[in-house]
C-alpha cells in the first residue's frame, strides 16, 4: 500500500470540496500556531482533552519539541508524557468484580 498527502477530488461536488477545505482550517491550520510557541503548546497539553490523544501519542510530536524548543524541552515533554500516563489510566476499564 503506497500512502502520500494527495488525494483525487475529481467527481466531488462544490459542496463536498467546502467540507474538504473547512477540515483544513479547522483541524489542520488552526493548530499551526500551537506548534510556534511554547506557551501556547503547554496550554495545548495541559488542557487536551480524549479527542486529541491521537497527537500526544505521536512520537514525531516528541521529536519536533526536542527540535524546536530546545532550552523548555524537558517541561514540554514532561507534561507530554504526564498527560499520556494519565490518558491511559483513565481508559482503562476497572474489570474487578465488587460484592
Amino acid at each position: 500500500m503506497k500512502v502520500n498527502h494527495s488525494c483525487n477530488v475529481y467527481g466531488i461536488t462544490i459542496e463536498q470540496f467546502g467540507e474538504i477545505i473547512d477540515f483544513i482550517d479547522n483541524q489542520i491550520i488552526s493548530y499551526i500556531h500551537v506548534l510556534k510557541n511554547d506557551n501556547q503548546l503547554m496550554s495545548f497539553i495541559d488542557e487536551s482533552i480524549k479527542e486529541r490523544r491521537y497527537y500526544l501519542e505521536r512520537s514525531d510530536l516528541s521529536e519536533y519539541i526536542e527540535l524546536t524548543f530546545l532550552d523548555e524541552k524537558e517541561e514540554l515533554l514532561a507534561a507530554l508524557n504526564k498527560k499520556f500516563e494519565k490518558q491511559c489510566e483513565t481508559d482503562r476499564v476497572d474489570t474487578s468484580i465488587q460484592f
